[in-house]
């Protein structure tokens, strides 16, 4: 767990004076708006009451700035989690009404478990790919390889090794058109993205340096443009921003995807 000296700088200044983590459990259950959910919002405003009960009070009110530190603060310390949607917005939840109770496993276990899970979600994929995206080291990542208890197979894509679960189905090329959001696995899961995304294209899709990925047109496992999503009197359109000109195909499978979106926001 990162200490909270070591954390965002300052955070230590918004929190540690008025907000305990091994209070923070008690102190959020009056805020809980609905049923085991918290409204993101609620509990900002109840860290801003008069017992300052997460981070701020009447006299020293957090800061909009900084709220999103106290929520991470809240996760690392494993208080609260992301939960269902409360209404049109994200609900959090106390991790142990939440989260049952995972029993105890020596390291190798738990390693072995957490590369299973990600090869089973990401594969085929590299081991550089999961120290990459999991912050672990190569030595930790091929240890939970080693232990995976025949769980796992090795394959070679490119000349290089690339591991998926055993009991996966043999992978058949798709010409389907689909539209993901931002931020989504299918580009965030690896470190080398070039299997789906060309390199020459890569400033288009991720434009900054924080890993900021825009909505995208995947079609063929490739990503073809992003799109962007527009409301105006009611109506949502949705934009192809093409990398390339649209095959007719590629238009009239995107065309219908607006069609699904529409039907989809507006039940």
């Amino acid at each position: 767990m990162t200490p909270v000296r070591d954390a965002v700088p300052g955070l230590r200044t918004i929190v540690a004076g008025s907000w305990a983590p091994n209070t923070g459990s008690t102190a959020f259950r009056p805020a809980r708006s609905d049923g085991p959910r918290c409204d993101r919002e609620v509990i900002l405003a109840s860290g801003n009451s008069e017992d300052g009960g997460c981070g701020g009070s009447a006299r020293h009110p957090l800061p909009d700035s900084k709220a999103h530190h106290v929520l991470w603060l809240l996760a690392e310390h494993g208080i609260m989690c992301w939960g269902p949607p409360c209404g049109t917005r994200q609900g959090l939840v106390l991790v142990d009404e939440w989260i049952s109770p995972t029993p105890v496993l020596e390291r190798d276990e738990h390693l072995a478990r957490f590369v299973i899970r990600y090869f089973a979600g990401h594969g085929p994929v590299t081991v550089v790919d999961l120290a990459w995206w999991a912050r672990l080291t190569l030595v930790d990542v091929r240890r939970g390889v080693a232990c995976d208890g025949g769980a796992l197979c090795e394959v070679a894509v490119d000349e290089t090794s690339h591991w998926i679960c055993a009991d996966s189905s043999p992978a058949v090329p798709q010409s389907k058109v689909v539209a993901l959001p931002g931020f989504n696995e299918y580009l965030l899961g690896y470190s080398d993205r070039s299997a789906a995304l060309a390199p020459e294209h890569v400033k288009q899709i991720v434009p900054g340096t924080n890993d900021i990925v825009l909505p995208t047109i995947i079609s063929a496992g490739r990503v073809i443009g992003t799109w962007r999503r527009t409301v105006t009197t009611g109506m949502t359109e949705l934009t192809p921003e093409p990398l390339d000109a649209l095959t007719p195909m590629q238009s009239r499978a995107f065309v219908a995807l607006v069609d699904w979106y529409r039907d989809f926001s507006t039940d």
